[in-house]
């Protein structure tokens, strides 16, 4: 409503993006201004990024980076199994039967399966499921963590929830072009690094006076403030009152 900004990070043009998060994430950590819920561009949004996010109790919202395997739409994805959430194994598969082998690799995050060879050549799910033959007739498959964490993310983002939850985030875009067009922060007059740094931030603290100043609810708060600090520095009849300039 109000779109103050909480935190600036400038960078270099040859800084990857996705580098930025971690940073982010502990300045604001460091100032105590951690949000429960963060929204972000797909550039921001990969796993690990994901993961570092959740550590610190934030939860990342965004599209997953890359684009998935080209499958059919009816396809399964390791999602649609039956997960052991406390021993990362499965305990069924989307047709409801229990592999007969299943073992998780600590080191490498990493979950082998193994299904009956007489279900998985009758299942009626078999050109969908993600499951593959192997030579000796075996049917195995190697799932990773972070495979998992995506393909349920994911399955998320097609739903209905998740677009509504991420709708808020096109209205960054305003606060970009308000810093642009407003402050002239696309084409600044300085040159160097430190000078470009510093001319950043300046700019960044303007916008957020000029949207404090815009915002009803801080211009009553800052009214309730000053009015009691002149009330607390009538302390006699030559006392001169203070206020704090915001």
């Amino acid at each position: 409503e109000v779109q103050l900004i909480t935190g600036a990070l400038p960078q270099t043009a040859c800084e990857p993006d996705a580098d930025a998060v971690v940073p982010m994430l502990d300045q604001l950590e460091q100032a105590a201004r951690l949000p429960g819920e963060m929204l972000a561009d797909t550039l921001y949004t990969g796993d690990e990024n994901v993961q570092a996010a959740a550590a610190r109790g934030v939860d990342l919202v965004g599209p997953v980076p890359g684009r998935a395997l080209e499958s059919a739409p009816e396809a399964l994805s390791v999602d649609d199994f039956a997960w052991d959430e406390r021993t990362g194994t499965i305990n069924a598969c989307p047709a409801g039967h229990k592999p007969t082998s299943c073992a998780r690799d600590a080191a490498t995050a990493t979950t082998r399966f193994e299904m009956p060879a007489s279900t998985c050549s009758e299942c009626p799910f078999r050109k969908q499921c993600p499951i593959q033959s192997t030579n000796d007739g075996t049917f195995t498959l190697d799932v990773t963590d972070k495979e998992r964490r995506l393909a349920g993310r994911r399955v998320e983002e097609a739903t209905e929830v998740f677009q509504e939850r991420y709708a808020p985030r096109s209205g960054i875009e305003s606060t970009n072009s308000g810093l642009k067009n407003r402050l002239g922060l696309g084409r600044l007059r300085v040159r160097g690094r430190g000078s470009v740094f510093r001319v950043l931030l300046h700019k960044v603290a303007g916008w957020n006076l000029l949207r404090a100043a815009a915002s009803a609810k801080l211009r009553a708060r800052m009214r309730i403030q000053v009015a009691q600090t002149l009330k607390s520095g009538e302390s006699g009849p030559i006392a001169r009152p203070l206020a704090p300039v915001f």
